[in-house]
């Protein structure tokens, strides 16, 4: 028996968090953009309640992997967006030597939002790699801007799913 590539779902980031869910189960997927702005709203969360109403999945049978992100100790937010996460969130830490200034954790707070949608901690892997700190492996918006002397660009991250053929 072989197989082949039935759907491929893929999401572009830089520094933002990039999200890929699957079900092994019913096969289905999602690819996730999770930037400060998505995280606020809850879009892993969202992703997973929608897949769960509209594909009736499991959320315990979900696997999800959180890729390679500006990290926590790295990417820094203002006031605004502290306010739209909640200040005393887990994943928010006031810098005490910059006023109004505080760091975020994607993969913290994303992981958060998956948990609380039902997906076993088990089941989330997070890369840990962080977009800001290695300028050789990735493109980081927050470190080298739009500088045209450096070579820029966007990371891919692409979710799967095999079908058999018979």
């Amino acid at each position: 028996m072989s197989s082949y590539v039935d759907l491929l779902l893929a999401v572009k980031t830089a520094d933002c968090l990039p999200i890929l869910i699957g079900d092994p189960i019913s096969g289905s997927l999602a690819a996730v953009h999770a930037g400060w702005k998505g995280t606020s709203d809850r879009i892993a969360q969202k992703t997973v309640e929608r897949m769960a109403e509209q594909q009736a999945v499991d959320p315990r049978h979900l696997i999800a992997a959180l890729g390679p992100s500006i990290c926590g100790t790295c990417y820094e937010v203002g006031e605004e967006v502290a306010n739209s996460l909640g200040r005393t969130a887990s994943f928010l830490s006031k810098r005490e030597s910059h006023p109004g200034k505080y760091l975020l954790d994607l993969p913290l707070a994303n992981r958060e939002q998956l948990m609380n949608a039902g997906v076993l901690p088990q089941n989330i892997h997070v890369s840990g790699a962080c977009t800001f700190l290695e300028p050789a492996l990735f493109f980081s918006y927050r470190r080298d801007g739009a500088n045209p002397s450096l070579k820029t660009g966007r990371l891919l991250s692409v979710i799967g799913r095999a079908a058999s053929l018979s």
